[in-house]
């Protein structure tokens, strides 16, 4: 893969002020440093640190949880007899569902919402 060549500046009173501006050490950037630094974090790590809440976690483990036993306990059906896939499937026909669901042109549960496309 090549890469273009960089774009030539404006004129010679950019090239003057970008050379001018302090890449790192601005008083703006170390009094942000430093309170970060008191707040307990490090501008040198390469992670985002993102709060959370431990009762939100645990209710999205739930969540995913009950999720995978409702795919394995339809799977499970579909597998004993799989003459009519649609009724072992429970619907759960939201926005985000259907767009990645492979039934959504001919599920009953949403009844025409999402007719076939062609890529």
């Amino acid at each position: 893969m090549t890469s273009s060549p960089a774009e030539p500046p404006l004129n010679a009173g950019v090239v003057r002020s970008m050379k001018g501006n302090k890449g790192r050490g601005t008083k703006p950037e170390l009094a942000v440093r430093k309170a970060l630094r008191e707040a307990g974090f490090l501008m040198n790590r390469c992670m985002r640190v993102i709060p959370f809440d431990e009762d939100e976690v645990q209710a999205s483990l739930k969540h995913f949880d009950d999720t995978v036993r409702m795919i394995e306990t339809n799977v499970q059906s579909e597998t004993r007899n799989s003459k009519d896939v649609m009724s072992h499937w429970k619907g759960n026909p939201k926005a985000e569902n259907c767009t990645a669901c492979d039934a959504k042109t001919f599920c009953p549960y949403v009844k025409g919402s999402f007719p076939p496309t062609v890529p």
